[in-house]
């Protein structure tokens, strides 16, 4: 890179599906972002999109959601999750030196994994985003397998990272204590502020049939048993029994989780008071965010938790674990309830929000408060320009 030439960065991602939720929105907004600033940025990534496939153009560089995109095919590997795709690594392998770094996003899968190793053997800059994965909770999930896979495949590339990514305290303590030393970067998400809906409220009631007076309640995430929805749905019952409450499930899963979720509604005599609104995105996402009273994410294990900042940004109070690791902005701001990861704590946190108006409505305030002041996109953007601009100076 010459002195005034743009920054040339390209983001890899295994994939954009609008099912992958948080990560999808912060590549595409972290990208758009830093082309508004000045730089040369791109994503690379497969046509993955669950079971289905984005149709796309592949391989070559195509405009997907207002930013560059180059995406290549997924094969169709048993290990799904891994999101293998040999031609895009030979496209990086032979134009990886028209860029000036490389910003990975994931582990454990085949994509970022491919590219970590290729710049890492070529001694060529790249930063890592661990995603969360690095939690205490995630390690535990497959831990036999994952310490085979970091022993022979990731601890090399992550250690060599130039600099490796973090979104919260949490997540850099996470990274210190899995034995990493190197730079972190410790920026928060985005979010974008949403075209405000008045009659949000009305609309989704007379949408989803529900009741005028009742106190809503959403879920809005992937369905994932890490994210505990079947957690909510037992409060749900509980707080049926003082309260007129309806409860919104919202997103989308495997199909197998999804029918016991709606099993364990009926079994519970629950099915007149919830509703499985299935994946939404838009405008449909949009309304039940600012319609709903409060949001709900008991979640084990959660990286910054993109949801949780779109409730806030819609002005939308959030009860919360403390494993969500947005959690420290929301204590900060005061924009809701961080309660422990049992149902009694969840059902009471709720409660609270539930009985004191007041209190509510000084949520509702913070949450604006905080998503102007932390989670603005530009700022984000030119805090993560300067941190890549640092890495490239301190290897000339």
């Amino acid at each position: 890179m010459k002195k005034n030439d743009p920054l040339k960065i390209l983001h890899v991602i295994p994939t954009l599906s609008p099912l992958a939720g948080g990560p999808t929105e912060v590549a595409i907004n972290l990208v758009k972002h830093l082309n508004r600033l000045g730089a040369v940025a791109e994503i690379l990534t497969t046509d993955d999109n669950g079971n289905n496939r984005l149709d796309v153009q592949l391989k070559e560089l195509t405009v997907f959601k207002e930013i560059p995109v180059r995406f290549f095919p997924r094969i169709n590997p048993r290990l799904k999750e891994f999101i293998i795709s040999p031609s895009a690594i030979t496209w990086l392998s032979s134009n990886i030196q028209n860029y000036d770094i490389l910003d990975i996003h994931y582990l454990f899968s085949f994509v970022p994994l491919m590219a970590r190793r290729m710049a890492r053997k070529r001694k060529f800059p790249y930063t890592v985003r661990t995603m969360g994965q690095l939690s205490p909770w995630a390690l535990d999930q497959s831990r036999i397998k994952k310490q085979i896979f970091f022993r022979l495949q990731e601890f090399a590339n992550l250690k060599d990272a130039n600099a490796l990514h973090s979104t919260s305290k949490a997540e850099e303590q996470d990274i210190r204590a899995f034995g990493l030393s190197n730079p972190v970067i410790n920026i928060p998400l985005g979010v974008q502020k949403p075209m405000m809906i008045e009659d949000a409220s009305t609309i989704i009631r007379q949408k989803y049939n529900i009741h005028a007076g009742a106190f809503i309640l959403l879920f809005l995430s992937r369905l994932h048993y890490k994210k505990r929805p079947e957690m909510v749905i037992e409060v749900s019952v509980e707080l049926k029994k003082r309260f007129n409450i309806h409860l919104i499930i919202a997103g989308s899963g495997e199909n197998d989780y999804v029918e016991e979720l709606i099993k364990l509604s009926s079994d519970l005599l629950l099915t007149d008071s919830i509703t499985f609104a299935g994946f939404v995105e838009g405008t449909e996402k949009d309304e039940l965010l600012q319609g709903s009273d409060l949001f709900v994410l008991p979640s084990y294990s959660e990286n910054f938790g993109i949801a949780v900042a779109e409730s806030l940004a819609a002005g939308t109070p959030v009860v919360i674990t403390p494993e969500v690791q947005i959690a420290e902005y929301v204590e900060e701001y005061r924009t809701g309830i961080i309660a422990k990861g049992d149902k009694n704590s969840i059902l009471e946190a709720i409660t609270d929000c539930i009985e004191n108006k007041t209190m509510m409505h000084q949520f509702r305030e913070n949450a604006r408060r905080l998503v102007q002041e932390r989670f603005n996109w530009c700022t984000i953007a030119e805090k993560l320009l300067e941190s890549y601009k640092q890495i490239l100076t301190s290897k000339s």
